[in-house]
């Protein structure tokens, strides 16, 4: 509680430093949040940090304060966590490297990709590409060499394997492993995504040699798999008419076997291996009429959101933040936190300021309350209602988000909520409040 409000303490003399702009002034407090929430961070789980990280350094980064340390601190977190953790790991790695790239440091990007185990395969395809496009095609297949084979179940670096296949390497024994490496990969596969990947693969390798014989081999392989991979019926048609094509081009004795031996198709209730949508239960409440129930009386939940969204999209029409005012009720107003905190950006605009700070009170309170009451992960924040809440708030009154948020218990959502009142508070120096609709997400 003390160091939270020692933060604020400093925040807000250096927002009345007069030795600093205004810009300078919010930036620097940008940093002193992003400290915190670091600092907060280390005190996480382990399974929590590394995606957490990744999003401070994603949120540090769109407020334009250079995020280069902390997607490596995120590399690092995903990399130290357990086999078990596959998906996490992956996705933290590639995205690392994605963001590295986008923000031009090929080199940190290039280091973390030599160094990823679980999303190898992802950032190959990223990083092979990236470099062919500069024309360096040394440094595509030295890329290559250097790389192990993707940790399983990482799929397997199809795009840049196949941009590699017509360009000569320096050791032609790197070409002769990658073909190995992808024949071998094509019979791994377990969804049509994998199986489309692995035929762009093949096509290529066939036109490369029309006369290699292991194209057939394993395009055939990968049409008797046809009915256990996961896709709807209409993909696995589709890549099933592809392969009888390429298979056709290869062996014309072969294309004519499969007319009589075609795989059996997909369960009635299977769409490919994945199951489909059950039918519902006789005498089962519509859908609809479910959801409508559930609904408070008068404005629909989320009707006072989009509202008050849609007069901000028409730069705050007064009639129209006033019809949502009007349509205000307390169901309502505990039901769409979210749709209060628009509404008070909306007040905001217009200057009605005793009711933007009023709404925006009882949005903040509401947001509190959730981040209070997620006390571990994994957080979607994509779609975190206490997230978006407190990055409005903050275009208004960044002062008095930056202390409700430091207020908050330790929870799985702190960290980030940190974050995103700093982003807030480095983008408003280019941004005018209430007109940031396009750095919110």
């Amino acid at each position: 509680m003390w160091r939270g409000l020692l933060l604020v303490a400093a925040i807000s003399l250096v927002a009345m430093d007069p030795g600093q702009t205004g810009g300078n002034a919010r930036r620097a407090s940008a940093q002193q949040l992003l400290a915190e929430a670091r600092t907060e961070l280390r005190q996480r789980p382990a399974a929590e940090r590394a995606e957490s990280w990744a999003y401070l350094a994603h949120q540090e980064s769109d407020g334009g304060l250079g995020a280069t340390q902390d997607f490596l601190a995120a590399f690092g977190q995903a990399k130290a966590l357990p086999a078990s953790q596959y998906g996490l790991k992956a996705e933290v790695e590639s995205d690392a490297v994605d963001a590295l790239l986008e923000a031009g440091d090929e080199a940190d990007a290039i280091r973390l990709g030599l160094a990823a185990d679980a999303g190898r395969g992802f950032i190959q395809d990223r990083l092979v590409p990236e470099e062919l496009s500069q024309g360096q095609i040394a440094a595509a297949w030295f890329l290559w060499s250097k790389a192990t084979s993707p940790t399983a179940p990482s799929p397997f670096p199809y795009h840049a394997a196949t941009a590699l296949l017509a360009l000569p390497p320096p050791n032609p024994a790197w070409l002769d492993s990658l073909k190995a490496q992808g024949l071998a990969a094509t019979e791994q596969v377990a969804d049509v995504a994998g199986g489309e990947s692995g035929l762009e693969f093949l096509q290529a390798l066939q036109a490369a040699n029309p006369s290699d014989t292991s194209v057939t081999r394993a395009a055939l392989h990968l049409w008797r798999a046809l009915p256990r991979l996961a896709g709807t019926t209409w993909e696995i048609a589709s890549l099933r008419g592809q392969l009888q094509t390429l298979i056709q081009k290869a062996d014309k004795n072969a294309a004519a076997d499969l007319s009589t031996k075609a795989p059996s198709p997909p369960h009635p209730h299977l769409e490919g291996g994945r199951p489909a949508a059950a039918p519902p239960r006789a005498g089962a409440p519509p859908v609809a009429a479910a959801a409508a129930s559930a609904e408070p009386s008068g404005m629909g939940y989320f009707e006072l959101y989009a509202s008050a969204s849609m007069a901000r999209d028409h730069v705050m029409q007064p009639e129209m933040v006033a019809s949502a005012f009007r349509r205000l009720t307390p169901a309502i107003a505990k039901a769409d936190p979210a749709g209060l905190a628009e509404l008070a950006v909306g007040c905001f605009e217009l200057k009605r300021a005793a009711d933007s700070q009023h709404l925006l009170a009882q949005a903040l309170a509401a947001a509190a309350a959730m981040a209070n009451a997620t006390p571990t992960g994994p957080v979607d924040y994509s779609r975190s209602t206490a997230l978006h809440i407190f990055g409005l708030a903050a275009e208004i009154d960044f002062l008095g988000t930056a202390t409700q948020a430091l207020s908050l218990r330790p929870s799985a959502l702190k960290p980030a909520i940190l974050a995103r009142v700093a982003r807030m508070a480095a983008a408003s120096t280019t941004w005018k409040p209430g007109q940031q609709v396009a750095i919110l997400n």
